[in-house]
């Protein structure tokens, strides 16, 4: 009998994975994460097979997903501090995929243009820093401190996952 009840808690939940709050947050941050990994590939390779981009619209493509980071990336951590870290979050990755969505959405009414992808990149950029600034500033809200070192390894080993899955 006691080696059941050994082999039983062998599979029961431990550490960080005990905080039904870690495992959404994961669980949540990872299909983002795989997201977030598709739209790096998908955007760029849209905007050169279908819209014909130029080398420098490329650059541009690129640049306006990453200049959010410069220009609203200390802001947004003051607002953010101030504020429930969850509702940011959910509110972030919803705009994302509502903007994702616009992309399809364009391409069959026929007005996906570069200079549209290029607004829609910079407000997925935008709302990107938001995302990640929350993310991080979330966990030590649901962890205890000694839980804190895990919780954030397995957080990062799950992006990493789903980047190469990406």
């Amino acid at each position: 009998m006691s080696a059941i009840r050994g082999w039983n808690q062998r599979w029961l939940p431990s550490g960080v994975w005990h905080s039904p709050a870690y495992v959404r947050i994961w669980s949540a941050s990872v299909i983002s994460g795989l997201g977030s990994a598709i739209t790096a590939i998908a955007l760029p390779l849209l905007a050169v097979l279908t819209l014909r981009a130029t080398p420098f619209q490329m650059g541009l493509l690129i640049a306006s997903e990453t200049v959010p980071i410069l220009l609203f990336g200390l802001p947004t951590g003051v607002w953010v501090d101030r504020r429930p870290k969850r509702p940011v979050m959910i509110a972030a990755d919803v705009g994302r995929a509502a903007l994702l969505l616009l992309v399809p959405v364009a391409a069959w009414l026929g007005v996906l243009r570069i200079e549209l992808l290029l607004v829609i990149a910079f407000l997925i950029g935008t709302f990107s820093v938001f995302f990640e600034i929350a993310s991080q500033s979330y966990l030590p809200v649901i962890l205890s401190a000694q839980d804190l070192t895990e919780g954030n390894a397995r957080l990062h080993t799950g992006w990493g996952i789903a980047e190469i899955g990406g």
